[in-house]
């Protein structure tokens, strides 16, 4: 089977430029603004922010707290990518710096953000996604008195499933020699909300497709295929690449329950005319779990070889086992398409 491309990673390197700024009555000042006051006084010290796998047109929030006990909001400004490097403003002293790449929300307001304990609370929405631009965020702390570059690593909050290969094979059974037919492969309990600084412990915050395909929730995504997507129409016993890739937030749920379901990647096919599931929790010790903490984690990809050894189940929210299929998976980090438009 086939490699997947290396890509590039999403990885920033920022540096930071240290000079007055000030708020703006209840809306945050705009990078016109900030900029305009910028220029007019004494600067501490220049960097720039550097981006890899950042794409023109991007628009990219940053917000700068003052690391103290109180954590308030130092200056803010948003700024529609047009090269490789953003300034940005603040007062000299230790501060907390976050970033938040295609937040897909108007400009954000001082009672939303006016602390870092609000920022850790800012919801971003499944729904709102875009695979041309996915959200991204991070966060570093700077000493502000140091003039070398800082490196921040942006993270998608999207994790890709990737169906790579796909084959059935039922030596031995009254069956053998029929074939897999049509196909398709879809994720279901799909959480729809996550804390955009969110680091660890996703749990469940509302979900798409809640133990079935629901053609209504289809709907309310731009790219229906993120979460579903037809397979070849006829499957045998030879290897076929199918590499259908979806998305989904993260869910690092540690038990399973009827308000907190895990993630599931469900194949969906006929054998001999009746119709089989085989519903796979992602990333979990009962089918593949590869490593860190069970469940999905935020910008990785889970990649998926299946063979199908038998007829499944009939009911889309029950996970089959390894009896009935078997599996080679792997985890590796995000990786940024290499056709997105004007990257630098």
């Amino acid at each position: 089977m086939a490699a997947i491309a290396a890509q590039a990673i999403v990885l920033t390197t920022v540096t930071f430029e240290m000079t007055g700024c000030e708020r703006s009555g209840d809306l945050l000042k705009t990078d016109t603004e900030v900029s305009a006051e910028r220029d007019s006084l004494e600067t501490k010290a220049e960097s720039w922010i550097r981006f890899a796998g950042a794409a023109v047109g991007d628009t990219a929030d940053v917000f700068v707290y003052d690391d103290d006990q109180l954590r308030r909001l130092d200056t803010y400004q948003r700024e529609v990518l047009g090269s490789d490097r953003m300034k940005v403003a603040s007062t000299s002293g230790p501060k907390i710096v976050a970033m938040v790449v295609n937040g897909r929300t108007g400009r954000y307001t001082w009672t939303s953000s006016n602390t870092y304990s609000y920022m850790e609370r800012l919801d971003a929405e499944f729904e709102k996604e875009e695979l041309a631009h996915p959200t991204l965020s991070g966060h570093i702390t700077i000493s502000g008195k140091s003039s070398k570059p800082c490196d921040m690593e942006l993270h998608p909050i999207m994790s890709k499933i990737v169906l790579r290969s796909i084959r059935c094979d039922f030596s031995g059974m009254a069956y053998e020699g029929a074939r897999f037919t049509g196909a398709k492969v879809y994720m279901t309990n799909v959480s729809t909300i996550c804390r955009m600084m969110q680091e660890k412990d996703f749990r469940t915050r509302g979900t798409l497709n809640t133990g079935r395909l629901v053609p209504e929730d289809l709907r309310v995504l731009a790219d229906p295929s993120m979460i579903s997507q037809n397979l070849p129409d006829s499957i045998g016993k030879d290897w076929l690449e199918v590499n259908r890739t979806m998305y989904c937030y993260p869910n690092t749920n540690e038990e399973e329950s009827q308000g907190s379901p895990f993630t599931r990647m469900v194949i969906e096919g006929q054998i001999n005319g009746t119709t089989w599931y085989y519903p796979i929790n992602i990333n979990r010790e009962d089918i593949c779990w590869v490593e860190g903490t069970p469940g999905i984690d935020r910008g990785r990809t889970y990649i998926y070889d299946i063979t199908i050894k038998r007829t499944g189940t009939d009911d889309p929210d029950k996970p089959v086992t390894l009896d009935d299929i078997s599996v080679v998976c792997e985890v590796v980090p995000w990786e940024e398409k290499e056709n997105r438009e004007e990257r630098f």
